[in-house]
């Protein structure tokens, strides 16, 4: 297990495909490193602390109106590497999607495989620029 890496989860409704997450990132690093934010309010509150050194912002988005809501915190998100869930692959939401520069866009329905092998790599990333 890697620590001493925060990482931010956005989801507003941790379902069976946000819970299968957590317990894909959980296989790379500790709970303890991970926060939780329902509301897209806290997420950006999260981002904006001067002293939160988020290494990770994973975003689990369950509708258009929520990728909207997020999309208007794309700028903030640009030096934070980004892993993004979608609820479908609607062509809409996929553009606006990559509109936010995600190291990698994955579905709600995947079995998270692609994004725990990226995971891996941002947390030793991140890890070896705290050493």
């Amino acid at each position: 297990m890697m620590d001493s890496v925060n990482i931010v989860v956005y989801s507003s409704e941790l379902d069976s495909a946000g819970i299968k997450l957590l317990t894909t990132l959980e296989s790379v690093i500790t709970r303890d490193n991970i926060t939780i934010v329902r509301t897209v309010e806290n997420f950006c509150k999260t981002l904006y602390q001067p002293l939160s050194e988020v290494a990770v912002a994973v975003i689990i988005v369950s509708s258009e109106r929520e990728l909207s809501d997020l999309f208007l915190l794309r700028d903030r998100l640009v030096n934070i590497p980004l892993i993004l869930i979608l609820p479908d692959n609607r062509n809409g939401n996929v553009k606006k999607g990559y509109g936010l520069r995600p190291k990698i866009l994955s579905f709600s329905d995947s079995d998270f495989t692609d994004v725990k092998c990226v995971f891996e790599k941002i947390v030793q990333k991140a890890k070896y620029s705290i050493n």
